[in-house]
């Protein structure tokens, strides 16, 4: 799924489970506490999905990069042989394409 995706479902999964701390809240000023350490534990759950979302997201965002490095270096590639074989214009094209790869992967890492 997309980090985007990821940082998405991490936020419904922190709202809900904020809501379920103040739930627990309300309970216990009620005196009712086995209805409140209940809520807790919804909360705790909510609050472990958001992490693993947050997790994923990050993983998402390490394949993004890793994959727009490893573009790059196939432009690399290209603009060498190209290069080799006397395609000057081709090589240079090549180059730039790389450079927008290597661009787009530190621009993620930011």
């Amino acid at each position: 799924m997309g980090m985007n995706f990821q940082l998405y479902r991490a936020s419904v999964h922190l709202s809900r489970g904020l809501r379920q701390v103040h739930k627990a809240a309300d309970k216990a000023n009620d005196g009712n506490y086995d209805s409140a350490a209940k809520h807790l534990d919804k909360a705790l759950n909510q609050f472990a999905d958001a992490v693993s979302n947050f997790m994923n997201a990050e993983d998402d965002a390490a394949a993004k990069v890793v994959s727009e490095i490893d573009k790059g270096k196939e432009q690399l590639q290209k603009a060498k042989d190209a290069y080799v074989a006397g395609n000057y214009d081709s090589s240079d094209s090549h180059l730039e394409k790389a450079g927008e790869y290597f661009d787009e992967a530190l621009d993620l890492l930011d």
